[in-house]
């Protein structure tokens, strides 16, 4: 079981009324989504639009999963509570050089 089944399957529908996914290394489209700007409620807006629903984000999870594959979607969820799953974090030091898996950075 990876990080994103329990978040399908275990954490979001309990905790939250709907769980928003988007896949950056699936759909690496999605990255034009904080291309306008990085205000997040420009972002939420965007991401709206794209998957043609509401997000309550007092009652929602925005699940960024395969963040590390859009520096940019890192950088537009700055102030909001999302969940960001997979990938490793750019910028974030590590030893290799590579950048440490989300799961390892402090946000």
């Amino acid at each position: 079981m990876g990080k994103s089944w329990l978040v399908d399957k275990l954490f979001g529908p309990p905790a939250f009324r709907k769980v928003h996914w988007l896949d950056f290394r699936a759909e690496p489209r999605l990255a034009a989504l904080f291309a306008e700007s990085l205000d997040p409620t420009v972002v939420v807006g965007n991401i709206e639009i794209k998957l043609n629903e509401r997000i309550d984000l007092r009652h929602d999870l925005l699940f960024l999963d395969e963040i590390g594959e859009c520096q940019l979607a890192g950088e537009g969820s700055a102030g909001l509570e999302v969940l960001p799953g997979g990938g490793k974090a750019r910028g974030a030091s590590s030893s290799d050089g590579e950048g440490q898996p989300f799961s390892a950075v402090q946000l």
